[in-house]
């Protein structure tokens, strides 16, 4: 009697090792999809936030380049009494420059 009962244990043991190694294999499968998918959402919030990066810096370089084209286009609508003043003023010191070198 005392032969067959450890084999009886043996083989309910077995069983039980064998169904906790399938719930071990569940649990580490779903962890691994669980893992993945948290990484392939933390990849998409990276690639919006690099987006809106790229935006707001194209729209920081439009906003220069509109205040620049503002410049130029202030400095070619000056008054023509202001740009011949201008005008003389640095044509007045060239010639300083000049009496100075020699």
């Amino acid at each position: 009697m005392t032969a067959t009962k450890p084999q009886k244990q043996s083989t309910s043991w077995l069983k039980r090792q064998e169904e906790r190694k399938k719930l071990e294999a569940n649990k580490k499968l779903e962890r691994d999809i669980r893992d993945r998918e948290e990484q392939e959402k933390q990849d998409k919030i990276a690639k919006i936030k690099q987006r809106k990066l790229l935006l707001k810096e194209k729209e920081r370089l439009q906003q220069l380049s509109i205040k620049i084209s503002q410049k130029k286009l202030a400095r070619i609508k000056k008054p023509a009494f202001i740009r011949k003043k201008n005008e003389a003023t640095s044509s007045h010191n060239m010639t300083i420059q000049i009496d100075n070198t020699t």
